[in-house]
């Protein structure tokens, strides 16, 4: 029983580290969520985009990032190719892009929101690996969406962390999420083992006559039991620390839409269509 444990706990600790290996230098301790949950937007007329490229010098992400970008843009806006980048300085790029069946180039909007990169090894070279994300409003489109860049998370991962190790892991620190998962899966094995062993040997004292021997039994019946105490005691404190962690701990960087300051105003005054006509107006702000 205790083998099939630790192969489950290998099993998991191994895979936290399948693509570590070629992985030399990395921008941020821990993997950005956004690099592989895309953002949601709350406007339809913007879209989060993550644009993935290679290249040999950092200066060169941010160039080549944004002119991958059409390539990552959503089905649905019928973007052909891109036709002029203007980037300016205020981390706003104005592109130029062609719509299908437009030949008039229409104006699109993309803000750089974040980037990470890894530097590893490419075949026989070395190489960044970056990765860029981008807010993106639909084309002829100037809306605008308010976003923060954070790394608390509430309380999901404390609720997760029932499971010991899932609070870790949903926070992107996979190495300690699975270290603590497969602690807790060997102490539980431990304990099963220990209970296991303690009841074999609770039966050959229960039916042993000779009191040397059945004193022998019942001292490693005992011993037994006090293990199963012991993996019970750590698994109580590695679920307890598993809960604190989860709580307290910074997890990796995510993006999320900072609803305060897209606010959605709505305000009705009194008017006059005419001399003798009164009359309301509605004004929505966004």
């Amino acid at each position: 029983m205790n083998k099939i444990f630790f192969i489950i706990s290998l099993f998991m600790l191994s895979a936290c580290f399948v693509n570590a290996g070629n992985i030399y230098e990395k921008s941020d301790k821990l993997v950005p969520r956004w690099v592989k949950h895309t953002p949601k937007s709350e406007n339809p007329n913007i879209s989060y985009r993550v644009v993935q490229v290679y290249v040999d010098n950092l200066s060169e992400m941010h160039e080549k990032a944004l002119k991958e970008l059409t390539n990552y843009l959503p089905q649905s806006w019928e973007v052909n190719r891109y036709a002029e980048w203007q980037v300016n300085g205020n981390g706003s790029n104005d592109v130029k892009v062609l719509m299908e069946g437009s030949p008039i180039p229409v104006d699109m909007k993309c803000i750089e929101v974040d980037s990470y990169w890894e530097y590893v090894r490419m075949g026989y070279t070395n190489k960044y690996r970056c990765y860029v994300l981008y807010q993106v409003a639909r084309p002829g489109s100037y809306a605008k969406e308010y976003t923060r860049l954070t790394d608390k998370y509430g309380f999901g991962p404390v609720a997760l962390s029932i499971i010991p190790g899932a609070g870790q892991m949903y926070k992107g620190s996979y190495l300690k999420g699975g270290l603590i998962m497969g602690a807790s899966v060997l102490c539980a094995g431990g304990i099963v083992f220990c209970q296991a062993n303690k009841s074999s040997y609770q039966v050959l004292a229960d039916k042993e006559h000779n009191a040397k021997i059945k004193t022998n039994y019942q001292t490693k019946a005992n011993n037994w039991n006090t293990g199963g105490y012991v993996c019970i005691g750590a698994l109580a404190g590695i679920w307890l620390y598993n809960i604190i962690d989860a709580a307290v701990a910074s997890g990796a960087r995510r993006m999320v839409v900072d609803s305060k300051f897209n606010i959605t105003a709505f305000q009705i005054a009194p008017t006059m269509m005419d001399n003798y006509t009164p009359a309301l107006t509605a004004k929505i702000t966004f």
